[in-house]
């Protein structure tokens, strides 16, 4: 989660705490959705684990774990940070939507860099 926690810090440093929730989601789906969309589908990442898409010609995908499952491993970087991100909260909580999954990931991790500031000031003293 390196490379999204550090986003998280930017964006923190960059605006106020809404603004900066509301420019990682956009950028986050704004990935999610591109790479959905050159895979065929259109609203895989707005849907909750219980929810079928009938996007899927083949039939090998029926919701978003499935999705994430099968291309987990075509990804890396912040895409796979993502991936994990929703298949770990979906696995425990599927009534929950991808959105909801990252503005809990945001809220848990939008301090991370007060915090290390602070003991490193602490430490400086």
């Amino acid at each position: 989660m390196k490379k999204i926690i550090e986003y998280i810090k930017f964006v923190m440093s960059e605006y106020q705490e809404e603004e900066a929730k509301e420019e990682f989601l956009e950028w986050s789906f704004y990935l999610l959705d591109n790479f959905a969309k050159s895979k065929g589908f259109t609203d895989i990442f707005h849907l909750t684990a219980n929810e079928v898409t009938f996007e899927d010609k083949t039939e090998e995908i029926d919701n978003t774990i499935d999705f994430i499952k099968k291309y987990e491993k075509n990804v890396d970087g912040i895409l796979e940070e993502l991936f994990e991100i929703i298949l770990n909260g979906m696995e425990k909580e599927k009534e929950k939507y991808p959105y909801q999954l990252l503005e809990e990931f945001f809220i848990k991790h939008k301090y991370d860099n007060i915090i290390c500031y602070k003991n490193w000031r602490k430490n400086e003293e």
